[in-house]
């Protein structure tokens, strides 16, 4: 697959550009249907008529991609056979299967092998959230230490938030190390787990950043990963005796919340399946029945993991389909090193324990999956040329 370099550079660049203007959309607008608009007007129209031409350079031959399209087409299947219930799903089809086609086909992939790319998207992130924490605990919108549970833009819920940093700092950590950039990385570290702990106070994205380093340590195996969990243990311990200790933080809603009734709401949604189907589930036009009333303020009413909503949706065949089109691109990517695949591998683990349907709308969960599940494939595509 070659990319045309006589064109002027913003041309050939333009939807790396728009991609840009997309992702950073979250961190800028207010609602989801301003971040839906620029999608539509930068990526998805475009991105339509520049793929209607050019679908022959897609990777027809690649396993990852083919994986990929099988889900995908075995979703909208499963939405057209439940009829009009259905059809709106199809064009939730169409803009993944868009989003991924210009990820692959438009984008020079030297832009997702840039060091300087990986490092600003998680200071971006990182600032966007440091200061909308300092700006809400000043305001008297919310008191220190009180779970921030609304920030300004797009990005607005603490669990997605949280798991967005710990996805970004998983894609820039092995840049950091490669280089040395111990300065940067203890600071960024530090900064990322004072927002998680004190401000969105969100377990999940604990969860991604045990997972992560973990994942390094069976990586790199070396004194210096063994020096790098001390350090990380010793900076949590010692911010726990600063926030005054073991019982302070068992008032916390970080601990006091236990697994928020995720058992027993996964019950609730395996029981709705065996009602429709092992084998092939309720269909993606099917609206999840099962929930949990919590309280007179609180109804818990999605699956609250993206491979439950998978299995009800799609049953067993659409459950295969999507691991082995995970499990295949992890795979590749580990084995080339890629930074994308630390970052995948995060957001998976952390949305089996908070996330829903994959095929819908342009929402917080394509930044943690489709993105960089995309940019796996695209690398893949061009692995003559690009590797690791």
């Amino acid at each position: 697959m070659m990319l045309d370099c006589s064109r002027p550079w913003l041309a050939r660049n333009y939807f790396a550009l728009a991609l840009a203007c997309f992702w950073l959309a979250f961190l800028v607008l207010p609602t989801a249907k301003s971040v839906n608009n620029v999608f539509y007007a930068l990526v998805a129209l475009p991105g339509l008529f520049v793929v209607s031409r050019r679908w022959r350079e897609l990777p027809w031959r690649e396993t990852g991609f083919l994986l990929f399209v099988a889900w995908l087409s075995y979703g909208a299947l499963s939405a057209m056979a439940w009829g009009p219930a259905g059809y709106d799903r199809i064009k939730d089809v169409v803009y993944v299967f868009l989003f991924y086609s210009v990820v692959i086909v438009t984008v020079d992939p030297s832009w997702w092998q840039a060091e300087l790319l990986r490092r600003m998207a998680f200071w971006l992130a990182l600032s966007y959230v440091l200061v909308a924490c300092v700006y809400l605990w000043l305001s008297g919108a919310y008191a220190f230490g009180e779970q921030v549970l609304w920030l300004p833009a797009r990005m607005t819920g603490p669990i997605y938030t949280s798991m967005f940093l710990v996805s970004l700092w998983a894609l820039a950590i092995e840049d950091w190390l490669v280089r040395k950039r111990y300065a940067e990385l203890s600071l960024a570290t530090v900064l990322m787990l004072f927002c998680m702990l004190q401000g969105l106070q969100s377990r999940t994205g604990l969860v991604g950043f045990a997972a992560v380093v973990l994942f390094l340590l069976l990586r790199r195996r070396s004194v210096a990963g063994l020096a790098i969990l001390a350090g990380l243990a010793a900076l949590v311990v010692a911010y726990l005796g600063l926030a005054g200790g073991a019982e302070t933080v068992q008032s916390w809603s970080l601990v006091a919340r236990a697994d928020s009734y995720r058992f027993e709401l996964w019950g609730k949604v395996f029981g709705e399946m065996r009602e429709c189907g092992w084998l092939l589930g309720c269909g993606y036009g099917h609206a999840i029945h099962s929930s949990l009333d919590v309280s007179a303020a609180l109804r818990i009413a999605h699956s609250h993991s993206i491979f439950v909503a998978q299995a009800l949706l799609g049953g067993a065949i659409g459950l295969s389909l999507l691991v082995a089109m995970l499990l295949w691109s992890l795979v590749g990517g580990w084995r080339r090193n890629t930074p994308w695949a630390l970052c995948l591998a995060a957001g998976a683990i952390m949305l089996n324990f908070d996330g829903n349907r994959l095929i819908d709308n342009p929402d917080e969960l394509w930044l943690l999956f489709h993105w960089p599940l995309a940019v796996l494939i695209a690398l893949q595509a061009h692995r003559p040329r690009f590797q690791g």
